[in-house]
């Protein structure tokens, strides 16, 4: 079976139909006679059996899922152990959502598995509703928050987004040692989110630039970041998923950057190595305790909604800058 899921995990252009199938390959494996839970239970999974995307695409799975559980009562367990364990960096708050591999159980009828991931046309609350199973395996990466509360403004959802993510989640000490020990509110922060347009890793729908290129587009965005700087008095950094461009601000200009190379939570180094997913955390709460935070983004450029989540959870303004 592990050969079967491993050829499946590696097919390319792997379509919804066949990620469902490995996860229910993998369930199957896990089938049990009774589950663990005296209640009905949704259990949110960045386990990886499929891709799950960014750290900010997780987050919305996240709180939209304990949203759905706070709707209809049910209870909310998180299993997020890969590329690492969620605890190293965020701790339970109100709740205890943790959930370890090893707990997981199939148990027919009982058991429900949701794979929704970039599935907008689907409404989860609806699709728990209707069920008849007592326990959910939920795979999701969208935020619908502003689907579950049509009829609240914008600001409102936002609210919701923030208190639901402060319910979950306090700061591990590992992640508060880790943050930079500077006051929040006493800068702002310029973000750019390039993927793989500067080089830095390789995504095959997007290609690299030419160093012309690349040299065109960080001159364009050090002009805007220029402009940022002159119209406010706070500190200025710049923070971004490119080291290459990281190092163009600090070989050109004063503007600070953080330590640390940027990761994607959804790459694991081979040799398990945190430093790439511990930046891409201390780049989050960061953005959150800024002033403002300004996203750059001209063409080509990823529109990114890491620094507009951030922003969210922290109060601080954004400002979406073309």
């Amino acid at each position: 079976m592990l050969k079967i899921l491993s050829y499946i995990n590696n097919s390319l252009g792997l379509s919804k139909r066949l990620k469902i199938f490995r996860l229910k390959l993998y369930y199957l494996s896990k089938t049990g006679s009774r589950h663990q839970f005296d209640r009905k239970t949704i259990v949110f999974c960045c386990d990886g059996l499929v891709s799950h995307g960014g750290l900010v695409d997780r987050f919305k799975g996240i709180i939209t899922t304990y949203e759905i559980a706070k709707q209809l009562g049910y209870d909310f367990k998180i299993l997020f152990n890969e590329p690492f364990e969620l605890d190293k960096y965020l701790k339970p708050n109100l709740l205890n959502w943790q959930f370890k591999k090893d707990q997981v159980k199939y148990v027919w009828s009982k058991t429900k598995i949701l794979y929704l991931i970039d599935d907008f046309d689907v409404n989860p609350l609806e699709e728990i509703q209707k069920s008849n199973a007592s326990v959910f395996y939920v795979y999701s990466n969208i935020d619908h928050l502003s689907l579950l509360y049509k009829d609240l403004k914008e600001i409102e959802v936002q609210k919701k987004w923030t208190e639901n993510f402060r319910e979950l989640f306090k700061y591990s000490t590992f992640l508060i040692d880790n943050l930079p020990k500077i006051e929040p509110k006493t800068y702002n922060v310029v973000h750019t989110r390039f993927t793989s347009i500067m080089g830095d890793f390789k995504d095959v729908k997007r290609p690299a630039l030419s160093e012309e290129q690349k040299k065109a587009l960080s001159a364009a965005l050090l002009e805007e970041t220029h402009i940022i700087a002159k119209k406010n008095n706070e500190d200025l950094y710049v923070l971004s998923d490119s080291i290459i461009f990281l190092n163009y601000i600090q070989a050109h200009t004063e503007y600070k950057i953080l330590p640390g190379k940027p990761g994607h939570s959804d790459h694991k180094t081979k040799d398990g190595s945190l430093d790439g997913h511990t930046k891409t955390f201390t780049d989050f709460i960061f953005m959150a305790n800024a002033k403002s935070v300004f996203l750059l983004q001209k063409q080509g450029m990823y529109n990114s909604a890491f620094s507009r989540y951030a922003a969210i959870i922290g109060g601080a303004e954004f400002k979406r800058i073309n």
